[in-house]
């Protein structure tokens, strides 16, 4: 794919050939900003602490990261990959959470289908990004308030879920909005492949033979061990199994979402044989920020139980 050949193209054209250098560098921060940002919508309605903290575990986990950092010094896909998935993400569940808000939300999943677009054109796989977006407005829309209390903060909670006709009057203009974003962003893409490939559907890798059903067993086992080692994960994964299920439970809507983007660019991942561990990192902000999550749930479960149910001097359990 010739979306990350783009981005490079932009740093020579202001940069010269320093810009060949620093493009990947920067859109390698701009994720992590992006991680940040997601973090935030995806805890919308935590308290600031919560949603800081956890901000800043998951950013301070994808920094270091060797797979991260070596990202960051070779002029590849895979930094732009991880920057317009995240990107993609936020903007769709920022317009879930709005949905039903008039053309905000409408203008959120623009923004979506731009970054989804950008995201196919540096990554093919990136595709399948489309089913967390198609979920978040399927969702958006059963949670929105009915029409008459769309207005109202409160109406969430104290109007049933709206009519089948309303949900479906809210979810065309985003749908319509995605669509079309992506198609607009993909457009030069598909234009390419057809002048130089001979059609829309032509693709540009020689590597199809690699990837089959059969291969996702052993795949994933390799992809286990490398992410098991000590400058990964390692010891982290009973931190990222219990913020999974704490972002199940305290945000179904929002864990739902990232967990259908998680699955999706996984599975189809790992059907490729000579698949390494970097070719997952558009998705490794999802894996630090369910340790994040993990672990500030592990600390405040260990502060109720180790502080007194009164709390020192009356404070009580609201402490």
């Amino acid at each position: 794919a010739t979306g990350a050949s783009v981005l490079l193209a932009g740093g020579y054209l202001l940069l010269g050939e320093t810009g060949l250098y620093v493009t990947t560098p920067v859109v390698a921060l701009l994720a992590l900003l992006a991680t940040w940002a997601l973090v935030q919508e995806t805890l919308r309605g935590k308290s600031k602490a919560i949603r800081d903290t956890t901000g800043a575990l998951a950013v301070a986990l994808l920094a270091p990261s060797p797979e991260h950092v070596d990202r960051l010094l070779v002029p590849m896909a895979d930094a732009p990959a991880q920057l317009f998935t995240v990107l993609t993400l936020f903007f769709s569940l920022k317009g879930m959470h709005r949905l039903g808000a008039g053309r905000t939300a409408v203008w959120l999943f623009l923004l979506a289908g731009l970054c989804f677009g950008w995201a196919y054109w540096v990554r093919h796989t990136q595709l399948v990004l489309a089913l967390p977006v198609l979920l978040a407005i399927l969702l958006g829309s059963r949670a929105a308030p009915p029409l008459q209390a769309a207005s109202s903060s409160a109406s969430r909670e104290t109007h049933p879920a709206p009519h089948p006709q309303h949900r479906l009057r809210l979810m065309i203009p985003p749908l319509l909005a995605f669509c079309g974003a992506a198609l607009f962003a993909a457009l030069p893409d598909i234009i390419y492949r057809w002048r130089v490939f001979g059609g829309p559907f032509a693709t540009e890798t020689t590597e199809l033979p690699l990837m089959a059903v059969q291969y996702i067993g052993p795949v994933a086992r390799q992809m286990v061990r490398e992410a098991l080692a000590a400058g990964e994960w390692g010891y982290l994964f009973p931190l990222a199994i219990l913020g999974a299920y704490w972002l199940a439970r305290e945000h179904r809507h929002e864990a739902a979402v990232l967990g259908c983007a998680f699955l999706a660019v996984l599975l189809v991942h790992l059907t490729y044989r000579a698949l390494r561990l970097r070719d997952l990192i558009s998705i490794f902000p999802l894996f630090d920020l369910a340790v994040a999550c993990g672990a500030v749930a592990l600390v405040h479960r260990a502060r109720a139980l180790l502080l007194p149910a009164g709390g020192p001097r009356g404070a009580g359990r609201a402490r």
